[in-house]
């Protein structure tokens, strides 16, 4: 069998609406019912502390109308190769860190977790800089994210429900527990962030 046996053309028409063998830009696919189907991961509980590693990370302007243009960190988590019979193989999620003043709380917790040396939070009044590192630091490290709450989206599954999705917001370096957890820095700055999947 050849690497190119999936790309075999039949007399049927293809899944990308032409008739098979057409003009060499369509595909037909030999796929099951079960190959259709959305997958279905179970709802992680809140209170839960689940490991990832960072798969992917990339600094993009927000698209809000009250921040446009302003930095966000897209952070692709993809859960732990021994979380995966519990949550799922290959699942991820992504973390929103907004970078700017008054709305640093989600990376100041990722970043905290992640090992980076984070100065503490100035007085009322006084301002530091700090280095964000960047992408090329982050991939591949671990950290442990907490369920905090589960938020209806705006999609739905297969039977018509509206799809629930986890929110993580509390952080900290991977461990077999204790509560070393990067939480209550609210004080430290509000805006909107955090991990949605």
């Amino acid at each position: 069998m050849s690497n190119n046996d999936f790309m075999k053309t039949t007399d049927e028409e293809n899944l990308l609406g032409g008739a098979a063998g057409g003009d060499g830009d369509d595909i037909v696919l030999d796929l099951s019912g079960d190959d259709l189907k959305t997958t279905k991961f179970p709802l992680i509980p809140i209170g839960t502390w689940v490991k990832f590693s960072i798969y992917e990370a990339e600094v993009k302007p927000s698209k809000s109308q009250k921040n446009e243009g302003k930095p966000v960190y897209h952070i692709t988590l993809k859960v732990l190769p021994q979380e995966e019979a519990k949550w799922g193989s290959g699942r991820r999620f992504t973390i929103y860190a907004p970078l700017w003043s008054g709305a640093f709380f989600t990376a100041f917790k990722v970043f905290k977790a992640l090992g980076f040396d984070i100065p503490k939070p100035p007085k009322e009044g006084e301002r530091i800089n700090f280095r964000v590192p960047g992408p090329n630091k982050l991939y591949g490290k671990t950290l442990e994210a907490r369920v905090t709450k589960h938020e209806q989206g705006n999609t739905t599954d297969d039977e018509g429900n509206p799809r629930l999705f986890e929110r993580f917001d509390a952080f900290r370096a991977v461990t077999e527990g204790g509560p070393n957890d990067s939480g209550g820095l609210d004080e430290f700055a509000s805006g909107d962030g955090g991990l949605f999947s």
